[in-house]
């Protein structure tokens, strides 16, 4: 049963011998995901870069009894015993350095992430401002319109109302002169 659940046919985008790592219920699955093979299961196509892995070649530390004593005299000391207590502080040293880089790095992250924030909210500050002057004109240029029309519309009935006093005018004198009222 076991064995059948971890194989996952080919059309769901996984050869057969692989499986994933099962979750247990209320878990939640992060990115980091396992990746499964069954010992016995032998791919028909091999991973570019499990080939790589392979080709890769893996340095051990040279030590004495691996020499064959029939190409080093035994009185050739060129090859010491590993000191592990220099190893190890500069392991120590090296591990606190990554930890200041770390932290260095995390504080940089933290005032970046902290810059972007304000420079989202002053742009959005300056947007909306720009949005409200943007309608402040636009009312402005509306009225300004408004006016415009209204000046040409006084300017029609002033040219009217000239012309219509030089006609009253015109006809007070075809008129007979009124008689004087007497008080």
């Amino acid at each position: 049963m076991g064995q059948d659940q971890s194989r996952q046919s080919p059309a769901l985008g996984k050869p057969s011998g692989y499986s994933t790592a099962s979750v247990a219920r209320g878990e939640t699955l992060g990115d980091d995901k396992f990746l499964v093979v069954s010992a016995q299961t032998t791919l028909k196509e091999e991973d570019p870069e499990l080939e790589l892995l392979k080709n890769t070649p893996v340095f051990y530390p040279l030590l004495r009894s691996s020499l064959s004593t029939g190409l080093f005299g035994a009185t050739d000391d060129s090859f010491d015993v590993l000191n592990p207590k220099p190893l190890i502080e500069i392991c120590v040293r090296i591990q606190d350095h990554m930890s200041r880089c770390a932290r260095q790095i995390h504080g940089d992250q933290e005032a970046l992430h902290r810059s972007m924030k304000q420079f989202k909210a002053k742009s959005e500050a300056a947007e909306n401002q720009a949005c409200h002057h943007s309608a402040i004109r636009l009312t402005a240029a509306n009225q300004a319109a408004e006016v415009q029309d209204m000046m040409t519309i006084a300017e029609t009935a002033r040219s009217r109302l000239d012309a219509l006093q030089l006609q009253l005018d015109q006809l007070a004198s075809l008129l007979p002169p009124e008689p004087a009222t007497t008080e």
